[in-house]
């Protein structure tokens, strides 16, 4: 490896978003009360979009070791869902 020369380093500059990170407690308080126009549906398919990804990190298939139980009622026929 002695006559393979040595290149240098590529630096980047750190890139930073305008878009607020914090996607927690005032996006999951947003999809709660969506408004129903169209930024409600922005709002909750952003909120999905979160969930979906972390749904893709961690196994929380019904067997998965970060399972959690979820259950809704459907607000039209009003049956429970799991």
């Amino acid at each position: 490896m002695e006559a393979v020369p040595r290149l240098p380093m590529i630096s980047c500059d750190m890139k930073i978003s305008p878009q607020n990170t914090e996607f927690g407690r005032i996006l999951r308080k947003n999809a709660i009360k969506a408004p129903m126009d169209f930024t409600g549906c922005s709002i909750l398919k952003r909120y999905y979009s979160q969930l979906h990804k972390l749904g893709s990190r961690f196994p929380m298939t019904d067997d998965g070791p970060a399972c959690v139980p979820f259950m809704w009622t459907d607000i039209y026929s009003g049956l429970l869902i799991t």
